[in-house]
């Protein structure tokens, strides 16, 4: 191992470089509880400093606080198990922030210490951003059958329960964590499956839900065995036109984390076992960029030994293209201080170039000197893809593939601006609510994916045919500045419809009305050309449909 590490305390390191504040409290009794270690991201936030250790809380903090402190110690202390809890604090320079703290006893052999450590991770952020986070859920909301491969597909147990909170759903994790069986829980109290002790909570998780206040809740699942699961818990309202019908319930199980916290202590052996478990691929990287510390995880995450990956050229595991931006984040955070995280591509031994999160602190000695970075990557290849689904289905419509109501409107908007000749074309199928009556609806979605695949097919490469809901279709025509070329592309629209109708085995008519509005005109915008084409469309309903009418002073065209 380089020498330059060996000379570092690794705990110093690793301390160091994570981004959450950790103190370390020596309890003899109640009465007397000490600091013995606080980190430099703990000094730098809170103002306390090195002159803190060794003293007790009631000699460094106010009688309030110090009594406040020691009632959290205390409950750590006696319960020897993980204590979670969320607070505020104010930095140095008097900001008010918000945190999450987990505390662990730690009791050595002969039973004469007591120590206890609270690693304290700042959710500021993450309270800024929930209302963003409510917004990308809501768009859940219209349907488990749009999302389907993201929920089935989740790593996480998502149950879907109704607002009396029993069970109506759950994707494939749900049995895997419980033990029992979809048909065994569907019907039942999502409550009878926790412990005694969270039962009573589920009806306030359920109404912060409802109230648009989602939070995280550290619960213990029952499995089939009588076997308790410690999980993290978040309940979403499922809202339907401002309605609540449901709630999605997710549960992560928490079992691994706990089993790392458990082992946490404060000896150099103990942070290396935090650093050798942990799932994320840990780095330490000299001022060269040389590597002098990659943890075991790194043949899961990316196919390569440790010391294999040691040996490689100073950032040749960074796609070519990515290298720049991270050399300007690096040199960001080390002329700051302050972490970076970029989302880049890593190289795989056998995937080829994953993409990857990447965190990276950097680490300074006494005198503030740049002498380590520790990098933290995390392989977030699934996440990227359901980002990307995610963003596919808030622009498309579900059922056909095609163009929603939001796309249409951003491109129709862009597209005024810009001054394009197009024409905006409205479609209506005729009579189309009488082949949902007398066929039923899963014949009418089929008729709806058809009517769908023949516009798309008559229409020219660079025209965009939208499905805007029900039987209602929009189509942009580019190469349509005048009402001949209008009739020509209908036409073409009306032959394609024309064509023998045979959907699940059954011969149907299908037809639609068109009403057209052309554009540029000065001072129409997206809404008011959607009104003109829903006008012209108006007036062919009410003649007898079946026809073409363009805005305007043109006659009505018979199909």
């Amino acid at each position: 191992m380089n020498a330059d590490f060996e000379a570092i305390p690794f705990a110093q390191i690793v301390m160091d470089g994570i981004q959450e504040m950790v103190f370390i409290v020596k309890i003899g009794n109640m009465s007397s509880i000490t600091y013995e270690f606080i980190s430099k991201t703990a000094m730098e936030n809170t103002g306390l400093d090195e002159s803190a250790l060794g003293k007790t809380l009631r000699e460094v903090h106010g009688e309030k606080k110090a009594a406040h402190l020691e009632t959290l110690y205390a409950e750590a202390l006696e319960s020897r198990e993980t204590v979670w809890f969320k607070d505020d604090y104010y930095t140095a320079g008097g900001e008010k922030r918000w945190s999450s703290t987990r505390m662990t006893a730690i009791v050595n052999e002969a039973k004469k210490y007591t120590y206890v450590v609270s690693v304290v991770k700042d959710i500021t952020k993450e309270k800024m951003e929930e209302a963003e986070k409510n917004k990308a859920w809501k768009q859940l909301e219209e349907g488990t059958s749009r999302y389907r491969s993201l929920f089935e597909k989740n790593g996480d147990a998502i149950f879907t329960v109704d607002t009396a909170g029993r069970i109506r759903t759950g994707n494939l994790a749900v049995e895997k964590i419980s033990g029992y069986k979809m048909s065994d829980l569907i019907g039942t109290d999502l409550a009878d499956y926790l412990a005694v002790d969270n039962r009573v909570q589920v009806a306030d998780y359920l109404e912060k839900a409802r109230r648009d206040a989602p939070d995280d809740f550290r619960i213990h699942l029952v499995h089939v065995s009588g076997k308790q699961i410690g999980c993290l818990m978040k309940m979403i309202a499922i809202k339907i036109n401002g309605q609540t019908t449901g709630y999605y319930a997710i549960l992560k199980d928490m079992t691994e984390l706990d089993k790392l916290a458990s082992k946490y202590a404060g000896s150099e052996e103990r942070f290396r076992i935090i650093a050798e478990n942990a799932q994320d691929v840990i780095v330490l990287l000299n001022e060269l960029g040389e590597c002098l510390y990659v943890s075991p995880s790194c043949k899961t995450v990316y196919g390569f030994l440790p010391d294999e990956a040691s040996r490689m050229r100073p950032f040749s595991f960074i796609h070519p293209n990515d290298l720049a931006r991270l050399e300007a984040e690096f040199e960001q955070s080390v002329s700051s201080g302050k972490a970076c995280k970029v989302r880049l591509r890593v190289l795989h031994q056998t995937k080829g170039w994953i993409w990857s999160e990447l965190h990276g602190t950097p680490v300074f000695d006494d005198q503030n000197q740049f002498i380590h970075k520790v990098l933290i990557l995390r392989d977030v290849t699934q996440q990227r893809q359901r980002e990307r689904e995610l963003e596919y289905f808030a622009y498309h419509d579900s059922l056909t593939g095609l163009p929603n109501r939001r796309m249409l409107s951003e491109r129709l908007t862009a597209e005024i601006d810009a001054g394009t000749v197009f024409a905006l074309m409205v479609l209506d199928m005729d009579d189309f609510k009488k082949i949902n009556d007398e066929w039923g609806h899963e014949t009418g979605d089929a008729v709806i994916l058809e009517f769908s695949k023949r516009l798309s097919n008559a229409i020219g490469k660079s025209d965009i045919a939208a499905r805007l809901g029900g039987d209602e279709f929009v189509i942009l025509l580019f190469d349509a500045d005048t009402e001949e070329k209008v009739r020509a592309a209908a036409d073409k629209i009306h032959e394609a419809l024309e064509r023998p109708w045979l959907v699940k085995g059954i011969n149907l008519k299908v037809a639609a009305s068109m009403g057209v509005a052309l554009a540029p005109f000065e001072g129409v915008d997206a809404s008011n050309l959607f009104k003109n084409a829903d006008r012209a469309l108006y007036e062919v309903k009410k003649s007898g449909k079946n026809y073409l009418k363009i805005d305007g002073p043109n006659v009505k065209v018979p199909r």
